[in-house]
């Protein structure tokens, strides 16, 4: 199963902004006036909402973190499992610790002023619902994955090829890497983009299907430029043959790509950021897609 691109981050602070707002008004009617001129509000809202942020992050941290582990990620009950396990554990012990720090320049503990019994197990509710919907949105992906690698639609078709003209060419037109506990050569000409997830490099192919590898992304960038590839960003590589231009982006000195309707629904996947080409590498982007659709 290829890595899944998550809800992103806008609205994972809708989800904290939403939990936040109901735990601190589920108990009593909402008075504007009261709540707009007592200060003590503020702070609690300011805090419940770093909280649930910081919460909605581990869960899709540990999330993504299950998803390179291959001996995890191979095994959906054990994937399963741990998501739920360590989903909500940790964040419910992280919750436990941040609220007691919170409570102690008002003289008051968790026990005694009735969070645990009112609160924490809204809380510890919201986190089996947050981690449920990443295991069935994992579900999701690898269904959609493995129907569009059966049935591709989405892009052109690509067979893989199993005769070389010698040494030279496997050397220069395929990529090893290793890939549950093999090493195996992957075509350059069908990698559609590479991106970094924590601390490895993951290489998406044209049908969807993803490769993690020991390679960094500089080391991948310097040997694909030849191929028709061009860094992003320290995070993302990309074949300009999905891309069809590109523009001014939203934040100062950055570029947004214009992409191939082909590839859609594979980008769609993913949050606009990670296809972002930001100030270091816009000279040498330029003059990669210059050259590259030049010579094509």
């Amino acid at each position: 199963m290829p890595y899944n691109p998550y809800p992103n981050k806008f609205l994972r602070y809708i989800l904290a902004l939403s939990a936040t707002i109901f735990l601190l008004f589920r108990q009593q009617p909402f008075s504007l006036s009261h709540t707009l001129f007592n200060p003590r509000f503020y702070i609690a809202f300011f805090v419940s909402f770093i909280i649930a942020l910081l919460m909605v992050k581990a869960v899709h941290i540990i999330a993504v973190w299950i998803d390179t582990v291959d001996a995890i990620k191979s095994s959906f009950p054990i994937k399963a499992m741990i998501q739920l396990v360590v989903g909500i554990g940790a964040p419910a012990i992280f919750d436990l610790v941040l609220i007691s720090l919170y409570f102690l320049p008002y003289s008051e503990n968790i026990i005694t002023n009735g969070f645990m019994g009112r609160d924490f197990p809204i809380i510890m509710f919201m986190l089996l619902l947050l981690n449920a919907f990443y295991i069935l949105y994992s579900i999701i992906i690898r269904a959609w994955v493995e129907r569009n690698e059966l049935h591709p639609s989405t892009a052109p078709e690509q067979k893989e090829e199993t005769h070389y003209e010698g040494e030279n060419d496997i050397a220069t037109n395929t990529l090893l890497v290793k890939f549950q506990n093999t090493q195996i050569r992957l075509l350059i000409h069908q990698f559609l983009f590479i991106h970094r997830i924590e601390r490895k490099s993951h290489i998406v192919k044209m049908t969807g299907k993803d490769y993690s590898c020991q390679y960094s992304i500089t080391e991948l960038a310097k040997t694909l430029s030849k191929h028709g590839f061009a860094q992003l960003n320290r995070g993302a590589i990309i074949n300009l043959k999905a891309v069809k231009g590109y523009k001014s982006g939203e934040r100062k000195h950055t570029l947004e790509l214009i992409l191939n309707e082909n590839y859609s629904e594979l980008f769609m996947q993913y949050t606009a950021t990670d296809f972002t080409v930001t100030n270091e590498y816009i000279e040498s982007f330029k003059k990669q897609f210059s050259t590259f659709y030049a010579e094509n």
